[in-house]
């Protein structure tokens, strides 16, 4: 199974602002297409509309849900994940962005 990190956790990262600034223009290019369904929608080759029980909050009652879209993104970052030595490439791992009525609530490294 596939571990959820938090972006945060990279904040030193050199990667990490560039990665942020293009989650942003995701949510932002994407607001108006509404929430996450019960399906996968491919919104481009890079990018999907991940199913809402994605979201973080799922369980919780609907008017209650901090997050109402689910993206994944694939970058194309040749990038080590982090500065240790055999670090996995930033390519080769998923980001999650997680938001609501176009405010990004988390972003996740799936790795």
């Amino acid at each position: 199974m596939a571990q959820h990190i938090p972006i945060i956790n990279f904040i030193n990262e050199n990667w990490f602002f560039q990665l942020i600034k293009d989650c942003k223009k995701i949510v932002k290019k994407y607001q108006k297409i509404g929430w996450s369904y019960e399906s996968y929608h491919f919104l481009a080759p890079n990018i999907k509309l991940l199913p809402i029980y994605y979201a973080s909050d799922y369980d919780k009652p609907i008017l209650m849900r901090k997050v109402n879209q689910i993206f994944s993104y694939k970058n194309n970052y040749d990038l080590p994940l982090t500065n240790e030595k055999n670090s996995i490439l930033l390519k080769d791992c998923g980001i999650e962005i997680h938001s609501h009525n176009k405010e990004i609530k988390d972003i996740f490294i799936v790795a």
